[in-house]
Order: structure tokens, then C-alpha cells, then sequence
């Protein structure tokens, strides 16, 4: 059973105890980037979201499942990978490995670069 944690709402504009739909298992939603031209709080929920998720798993001891399309944010949050491409499992592994492998590159950001040289 998870400790008692309480966070800000700013619906209700008061701190309300977090209450998991289903026990053991917490789902949070979170806009990422903004269309908008100029910063504003949501341009800052993925990184106060990333930092949540990491202060709750450090302090009690949690797995946390993240599906997420920003790799930023999971590369800097995860020390486990798993990457699908079409549902397909192409990867997986440390973060770095992962950012490296031909395969991701080639699914996720068409082929890698080559050198041309002049002949």
C-alpha cells in the first residue's frame, strides 16, 4: 500500500489526497510541448512530471511504466527502454543503447546520416 500523498489541484485550488482509480496503480496525463508562441505552465508539466515520478520512485522504492512519444523525457527519466515500432518490440534496453540502436534510428528517424566524401 502506498503512503498517503497529497498534491496541488488547481481546479479546487487546495491540496487533495491522490486516490489511485484502481488499487496499486496510478495513471497521470500530462500535455506535453505548446503550439503556443510563448512559455507558459504547460510548457513546464513534463518537467515537473518527470520530476514527480522520480522523487515517488526514489523515496518509495516504486516501478513506474511510462508510454511516452517524448523521447527527451524518457530518455532522461528511464533507466529501462522498451521501444515499439507498429506494436512490434524493435529495442530495448539502457537509454543510451537504445539512442544508439540502427534499428530505432532507422524506424524513429528515417536512416542514419553517412559521410559523402568528394571523389
Amino acid at each position: 500500500m502506498l503512503p498517503t500523498v497529497r498534491l496541488y489541484n488547481t481546479f479546487t485550488r487546495s491540496k487533495a489526497e491522490l486516490q489511485p482509480l484502481r488499487d496499486g496503480i496510478v495513471r497521470i496525463y500530462s500535455c506535453g510541448p505548446t503550439v503556443y508562441r510563448f512559455a507558459h505552465v504547460g510548457n513546464l508539466r513534463t518537467f515537473l512530471l518527470a520530476d514527480l515520478i522520480r522523487r515517488m520512485r526514489e523515496r518509495f522504492d516504486l516501478s513506474v511504466l511510462v508510454v511516452e512519444h517524448d523521447m527527451a523525457f524518457v530518455m532522461g527519466l528511464c533507466d529501462r527502454v522498451y521501444v515499439l515500432d507498429f506494436g512490434r518490440r524493435i529495442a530495448m534496453g539502457a537509454p543510451a543503447d537504445v539512442r544508439r540502436n540502427p534499428v530505432v534510428i532507422e524506424a524513429y528517424l528515417g536512416e542514419p546520416e553517412r559521410e559523402v566524401f568528394d571523389a
